[in-house]
């Protein structure tokens, strides 16, 4: 190994156990909080919206109970979808989003159909136009959900009823906004959809909603209240429930990477799983995407390590003096893994590799 990358391996997990560290990130919202009160701004949270992604639905229909609870100023954009480099198999990642979508709505109680099908152009495009001039009236917040119902269930037919009942944008202005609304994502560094960023930190959809809660309640923003409220959505937690009765034993089949800090995360609790029900629990690592020839953009790459170390301090897990295993790292552990599988212990060399 040459004199730099020996460095390198050296300095990276010290400057990243820096980065993630919660001293760190007191700092960085002492200083954001600093840079409002002098300009005497609201508490701003922006909110990146796209039609087309249903994770978007399922933010818009917290966003009315969000900006009711909190003394915040919510600005509203429309952007388009990921850049090839953030999301280099686009078509799965599609598919995927919407049976997530209609997977995890029912436990945060909230609604997206189960047979959704890729909505087409112009539905699309009847969408963001309506979308396009809530906006522009102030009332994205009470539409936006309504909307996207539209889209998802009732295609057609039901935009054509609410275009009936709603001003909407021409698609020059549709296209004007979305360009609006990605160049802001772009300057505050990130990618995706259902993006909410507040203070320097971004928060993805209502699955990562409770960080910005945390946030927001520890600046003592909740209208009307002294005390902590409970979060607006909670994450459904079974580890402390009875086993079911097992009428046929399942099998669970889980992908981590061994670069993944959200793969090392998940790795104690996907045991933990196994150990507790009736599955079989299959374990299928896979090469880092880098290793497979799919780019990684730095923004991308900044986000998941902040993101990471706010879901391992959930999970209970520990995270930040973290070295990159990229490259002949893995190669070895790869190496290892028929090995330790056929004597029965691949979950253990796994976990071991994560740590």
């Amino acid at each position: 190994m040459s004199l730099t990358r020996r460095l390198v391996r050296r300095v990276a997990p010290r400057l990243v156990y820096f980065l993630t560290h919660p001293r760190t990130r007191a700092l960085r919202r002492h200083l954001a909080e600093l840079r409002r009160r002098s300009t005497g701004a609201p508490h701003r949270v922006h909110y990146f919206h796209e039609p087309a992604d249903p994770h978007s639905q399922l933010v818009a229909q917290v966003l009315p109970a969000l900006c009711a609870r909190y003394e915040i100023a919510l600005e509203t954009h429309l952007v388009g979808p990921p850049a090839a480099a953030a999301a280099p198999e686009r078509a799965r990642l599609e598919a995927w989003g919407r049976k997530d979508a209609a997977d995890v709505a029912p436990f945060y109680g909230l609604a997206f159909p189960p047979d959704a099908a890729a909505p087409d152009a112009f539905a699309l495009e009847r969408a963001g136009c309506l979308l396009a001039a809530s906006i522009a009236r102030g009332d994205f917040v009470a539409q936006a959900a309504r909307v996207g119902a539209a889209l998802w269930q009732g295609g057609g037919a039901a935009l054509e009823a609410l275009a009936r009942e709603l001003p909407a944008a021409e698609p020059e202005q549709l296209r004007q906004a979305v360009a609006r609304g990605d160049a802001l994502r772009d300057r505050f560094g990130h990618y995706l959809s259902a993006m909410l960023y507040y203070g320097g930190e971004w928060y993805w959809g209502v699955d990562r909603l409770t960080h910005l809660e945390r946030r927001l309640q520890a600046l003592r923003l909740v209208r009307g209240a002294t005390e902590a409220q409970p979060p607006l959505v909670t994450r459904p937690d079974f580890a402390n429930q009875p086993p079911p009765t097992a009428q046929r034993r399942l099998q669970l089949e889980y992908f981590p990477s061994l670069r993944s800090p959200y793969s090392a995360i998940a790795m104690r609790r996907v045991l933990r799983l196994a150990e507790r029900l009736p599955v079989e629990l299959v374990l299928r690592p896979v090469l880092p995407m880098v290793m497979r020839g799919l780019p990684v953009p730095a923004a991308k790459r900044r986000y998941i390590v902040l993101d990471a170390k706010r879901e391992a301090e959930d999970a209970g897990a520990r995270f930040g003096f973290m070295c990159d295993p990229v490259g002949r790292p893995v190669e070895r552990g790869f190496s290892l893994f028929p090995f330790a599988r056929a004597r029965g212990r691949a979950a253990e060399y796994l976990a071991a590799f994560t740590r």
